[in-house]
């Protein structure tokens, strides 16, 4: 099957098995420590009536051990294409705008805050399903279109 078995020859030694791992030390250099972020729940559903506000919450759980800053954003979700892939864009006259919430929130090592936000359904909206995702980064958000 292989003409030549030198790779198989440096793999069964001690050292061509630590040449491997000095290897791919060097070949991926950029591998550093995750950056987490955790939120509860992940998936809310909401119901209400044109002209109503709706309260609701978002639990950020800071899992690091430093203090951050995370950035919000809302965008509208779509999901694209055949395949359904997810789609966020920014649509001036979607469930997106209709969401208030903090532009910031700063969490010490391992603490959590409770992340209010209000849904403000516009008179004269079309019922129907409306799909929005809060993004919560670091460093500030970036457009998405």
């Amino acid at each position: 099957m292989f003409k030549n078995n030198h790779y198989f020859h440096i793999v069964k030694s001690t050292s061509g098995i630590f040449l491997l791992v000095l290897l791919t030390i060097f070949f991926f250099p950029g591998l550093r420590p995750v950056q987490a972020l955790s939120l509860s729940p992940v998936r809310i559903e909401l119901s209400g009536n044109p002209g109503e506000s709706i309260v609701s919450k978002i639990k950020v759980i800071n899992t690091e051990n430093t203090t951050k800053t995370y950035f919000t954003n809302v965008y509208t979700f779509e999901a694209g294409g055949e395949d359904g892939n997810p789609r966020f864009r920014v649509v001036k006259t979607d469930l997106a705008n209709w969401i208030s919430v903090d532009q910031a929130v700063t969490l010490g090592p391992h603490e959590f805050k409770v992340l209010p936000f209000v849904v403000a359904i516009p008179q004269g909206v079309e019922p129907g399903g409306y799909f929005a995702s809060v993004f919560l980064t670091t460093p500030l958000p970036r457009e998405m279109n």
